[in-house]
């Protein structure tokens, strides 16, 4: 490890720089973490454009820190090192970081109020520089990290830091440590998802379940503080906002009704629509003069309102209002642990899914002109900004050892389930090839045992496939090639096929060469373009009721540079990102046939080429920058990223289904088809008996779908031609890189509107 890392540092107004600093090394009873995912908070923003408030221009009384700090207070990450007295953390466990600094001494502290702390601080914007001892009896934060989650590294106290669940995307994860801060212009501008403080502010309001409740501004905490109440139970959801993005948000989140305030008499409507009385709860989260006369004129006698902006002005209210009425009238600070503890376990549960409030993911580089200014001048557009620090920093390596063994046993305990159940599995399978004849060196065993059923000699043809009558399959690509026999082998097997293909009158004429030598093929034409998301997106709704395998068979190499009309590199979706969108949309379906079917049949294959041997890529993957220009930098990553990728699928699904899963991984071998290049490669490569003829090409594809030989123990494995278990790179197997494929996908996939 270097000593000296990258750090966002705030300076003063409108003054934020990337700095080399130390790296900060953990305390005895500390963990160093590598932040994954920081979101750009409405407190961050605040001191950027107004200067220090709650960054200290004195020394904090308890971390004697004072500006400039390293900000970024939200945050989810790895855990590097931890200190010597930290044993229920180790490297590679995934963590969410609780920012608050309390004293521990004062009475709110001693109460267990440590969020309403006399000299309350944040991670992030009070510093972290020193180790103090502060009493002798007290759990406050002892600490001696540099600061912030915008770094590097950092390092905390050790009762600051949650392990979050396998379940949890770690950009999920780095949403929950939020404080809120709005004010009359933060609820514009602040884009933050401030789950824990939704969640102690509805707490505080002593909400039941059938209320009716309203919400005063649909910001990040306002659609926040949405969630939660639908997740609890709330009869009627009403929302005010004057932004017309923001109203389709609180719609999208699942809001009873959206007003315009400008355009409505929100006090008279609530009454309409609550039984002429009124809602029960408000949520203040705009903190103006208008949105507490809002409230008080929008709720019942005894209804509870509660504050959750911090006001940039006092206001001018009468008593008698609440005094009449017998109405409440509380504020709600932050979070304690156990509400932050309450919201990982409700991430866990599924009962609340922020991931669409995600606008944009950017790179901590990017961090003042896509991240700050974004939000300072495209404030309508943007709900959360999330910057990337582990990915920018880090890429597609193992992080340790211990690492590396301890996901292994978790995948085991997971295939031995598996393999342990009576129940239904879907077999998902990907072919992939080797990285690089380099890095061959690691085989990692993913099964339930360390054995693998190596055979040295296997007899493939396609009469070894059974009858496939009433199995429906998807190959696409299906057209020429490689798929071309794919389709042809299984229409003569009797099932029923769809074609994947660009070009539908390229389509129907294969299909005419196919049934020329099958007369009674039934095969359909499935028009997708693998450079247009939307097609591939409308082919997957095109599915029937049921669907035994999907083969991804299309792919390119060797092409010019070209972007796709979605603005991804066409390689790289052509060979990967249409797969994943496709594969993501059919898997109801998928899951569906399987548990209507025999343990085994409904199979996924993704069909590579092992050309990347000449062409991967030596420093990994480079998420920051996926539209490479140059082939060999293009080719490499869009390959190297299919078995962790598959891997990934598989961890997902187990979440996905109600019954356990078994997937299958195998390769496809040396017979990809492309451009030109080809015209001079190809015979090259049958000289040397690297290539083989198209009709046995598909023998590998053909013997994964649908192959009786298939087996369990070639479950999570790369398949050599034909049915060989063969060793994969490290990269390969890189459950990191698979994790964060997997979520930086999603973020993409999520944000574009592809996928819900």
């Amino acid at each position: 490890m270097a000593d000296t890392m990258q750090a966002v540092v705030f300076h003063g107004k409108g003054d934020i720089r990337i700095e080399e600093v130390n790296v900060p090394k953990p305390g005895p009873k500390e963990v160093q973490l590598k932040p994954a995912f920081v979101g750009i908070c409405g407190t961050d923003l605040h001191e950027y454009l107004e200067g220090a408030y709650l960054i200290p221009t004195t020394p904090h009384p308890v971390t004697g820190k004072s500006a400039p700090v390293i900000i970024g207070h939200e945050y989810s990450g790895i855990v590097s090192d931890v200190g010597d007295e930290v044993d229920d953390l180790k490297p590679g466990d995934r963590v969410v970081v609780q920012p608050i600094i309390f004293d521990g001494t004062c009475n709110s502290c001693q109460r267990g109020l440590v969020n309403c702390c006399t000299n309350s601080g944040f991670i992030g914007l009070s510093g972290m520089v020193f180790r103090k001892k502060i009493h002798e009896d007290t759990t406050a934060h002892i600490v001696t990290g540099i600061g912030g989650g915008l770094a590097t590294y950092t390092t905390v106290p050790r009762n600051s830091v949650f392990k979050i669940p396998d379940s949890i995307p770690l950009q999920v994860a780095g949403m929950i440590s939020i404080p809120n801060s709005d004010d009359t212009q933060l609820t514009e501008q602040a884009l933050v998802e401030p789950l824990a403080v939704a969640w102690n502010a509805v707490q505080q309001s002593d909400f039941k379940p059938g209320d009716t409740a309203l919400i005063l501004g649909a910001g990040p905490i306002g659609l926040a503080i949405l969630q939660v109440l639908k997740s609890k139970g709330a009869s009627q959801i009403i929302v005010t906002e004057t932004a017309d993005k923001r109203r389709e948000f609180a719609t999208k989140f699942g809001a009873t009704t959206v007003l315009d305030p400008t355009q409505t008499n929100v006090g008279e409507e609530c009454k309409k629509l609550c039984a002429a009385e009124g809602v029960q709860v408000v949520f203040d989260c705009a903190g103006m003069q208008s949105t507490l006369e809002t409230a008080l004129a929008a709720s019942r006698p005894r209804a509870v309102i509660v504050n959750v902006a911090i006001w940039a002005s006092e206001v001018t209210i009468s008593p008698n209002y609440f005094m009449l009425n017998e109405r409440t009238f509380k504020g709600s600070a932050t979070y304690t642990s156990s509400v932050f503890q309450e919201v990982i376990d409700a991430l866990a549960r599924g009962d609340l899914k922020p991931e669409p409030m995600i606008t944009s993911l950017i790179n901590m580089e990017e961090i003042e002109e896509k991240g700050f200014k974004t939000l300072i001048n495209y404030k309508d557009t943007q709900v959360k900004i999330l910057v990337r620090v582990y990915l920018n920093s880090y890429v597609t390596t193992w992080v340790t050892s211990e690492v590396e063994n301890e996901k292994l046993r978790l995948l085991g305990v997971a295939f031995d389930t598996a393999m342990t159940s009576s129940v239904d599995f879907l077999s998902m399978v990907i072919m992939v090839d080797p990285i690089t004849l380099l890095h061959t060196v690691i085989e990692v065993k993913i099964m339930h045992s360390c054995q693998v059923h190596q055979q040295s000699t296997m007899t493939f043809t396609p009469q070894s496939l059974p009858d496939l009558s009433g199995q429906v399959y998807i190959v696409t690509g299906g057209n020429a090639g490689i798929g071309f026999n794919t389709v042809l082998e299984l229409a003569a097997h009797k099932a029923k096929v769809y074609m994947g293909a660009r070009s539908e009158a390229k389509a129907n004429a294969a299909i005419v060469e196919i049934k020329g030598q099958h007369p009674q093929a039934d095969i359909s034409v499935l028009v997708m373009d693998m450079m247009n998301l939307k097609t591939v997106k409308a082919a997957a709704d095109e599915k029937e009721s049921r669907l035994h395998g999907l083969v991804n068979n299309a792919g390119i190499m060797a092409t010019p540079y070209e972007e796709s009309v979605d603005n991804y590199e066409a390689q790289f979706q052509t060979n990967y990102l249409s797969h994943w969108l496709l594969t993501y949309n059919l898997l109801p379906i998928l899951t569906e046939s399987a548990r209507l079917t025999r343990p085994g049949t409904v199979r996924v294959v993704n069909v590579s080429s092992d050309g990347h041997l000449l062409f991967s890529p030596s420093a990994g993957i480079d998420f920051d920058d996926i539209n490479q220009t140059k082939d060999r930098k293009r080719f490499g990553p869009q390959v190297c990223i299919q078995v962790p990728l598959t891997r990934e699928f598989s961890i997902y699904l187990q979440s996905y289904l109600c019954h356990d899963l078994i997937k299958y991984v195998s390769g496809l071998g040396r017979n990809a088809t492309g451009s030109w290049a080809w015209q001079v490669l190809v015979p090259v490569m049958r000289l040397l008996r690297l290539y083989s003829p198209l009709e046995t090409a598909a023998y590998t594809s053909l013997f994964a779908i649908a192959g009786p030989d298939f087996h369990q123990d070639m479950s999570g494995e790369y398949l050599k031609p034909v049915g060989i278990i063969g060793k994969t790179s490290s990269t390969g197997q890189d459950p990191k890189l698979a994790e964060e494929l997997w979520h930086w996908t999603e973020i993409e996939m999520r944000i574009k509107g592809f996928i819900n």
